[in-house]
């Protein structure tokens, strides 16, 4: 009988492999915990920005970074999974009287709970769903932001040229939205809407990405996509989940031995001044067994075309 054939290409995620985080600034960390914490069940990291400034917010492998400041408001929708519904209702109802005179509110969908935040960042809430969320029980498998008519093409055509991800163009409803994958069964959908659009206020979301090299191309790509009203994407390379950096295993981390080259071949940069610092920064910022190196906290913004 014939060996079984696989199609390997059918688990590619592109240059995207993970959904880091939504950041968007509060005015109080106190309601702030009434609704991430206690409403929605979700956990505050423990171990990194534990002060009164920032409070980081763990959704499985993601998060969201709330510093304080003048509060942000994402122009789209963030989607989140819970494994119980009925407990999160619960909840919800019961954070009614200490969010009373903020903008928080929820109801309930056929599809998900749909919440706002006290301050009016809109969160739907879902229950697990293999097909729809893969093996996600808690976690954020996408983020839809509210775009120009006519831009979805612009959009997809950025994030496949210039990052290197997985992108198209999908109509539901009437609606055109680009779809790009940002990790396993993690997306960011851009929406076309004719709604008022609402000015940009500074909050950004981020992901890690495999290889930090292949945006080369995008400085040279930068002018063609400056049309348009501006946002900020924050990039990473690919490092081990934020469960591995509490002070235990950040000692035990360096301990390991030096992981083998994980660099593709095919990916190896042409210039030869270029290939001692590449090595040099690889040794440095690997972490772990299989994973790509990690950038060392550096974020690029970029103008995206809608």
């Amino acid at each position: 009988m014939a060996d079984k054939q696989y199609d390997r290409s059918t688990q590619d995620l592109g240059n995207i492999v993970n959904l880091g985080h939504v950041n968007v600034c509060i005015s109080d960390q106190h309601l702030a915990t009434h609704y991430y914490v206690t409403g929605l069940g979700l956990t505050r990291d423990p171990f990194l920005n534990t002060s009164a400034r920032n409070m980081w917010v763990n959704v499985g492998m993601s998060q969201f970074h709330l510093p304080i400041g003048q509060p942000d408001v994402l122009r789209g929708v963030t989607g989140i999974v819970v494994p119980d519904r009925a407990a999160l209702l619960e909840r919800l109802t019961q954070m009614r009287k200490p969010l009373e005179g903020t903008k928080f509110n929820f109801r309930e969908s056929n599809d998900c709970v749909e919440t706002i935040c006290p301050w009016g960042n809109r969160i739907n809430v879902h229950a697990p769903d293999e097909t729809r969320f893969g093996r996600i029980v808690l976690g954020m498998p996408y983020i839809a932001f509210d775009v120009r008519p006519g831009t979805a093409d612009r959009i997809a055509r950025f994030y496949r040229d210039v990052i290197g991800a997985l992108a198209t163009v999908i109509e539901s409803a009437g609606v055109r939205k680009a779809c790009v994958q940002v990790g396993e069964k993690q997306y960011w959908y851009f929406r076309e809407t004719d709604e008022p659009e609402k000015p940009y206020d500074r909050h950004h979301a981020q992901i890690y990405i495999a290889f930090l090299g292949s945006l080369s191309a995008a400085e040279r790509a930068r002018p063609s996509y400056r049309r348009g009203q501006r946002s900020r994407i924050s990039l990473q390379g690919c490092r081990r989940s934020r469960y591995a950096r509490g002070p235990v295993h950040r000692g035990a981390r360096g301990a390991q031995p030096d992981p083998p080259a994980l660099w593709p071949a095919a990916r190896q940069p042409q210039s030869g001044a270029e290939q001692p610092q590449l090595q040099a920064w690889s040794r440095q910022h690997l972490v772990g067994y299989g994973m790509s190196p990690a950038s060392p906290s550096q974020s690029w913004p970029l103008d995206l075309p809608w």
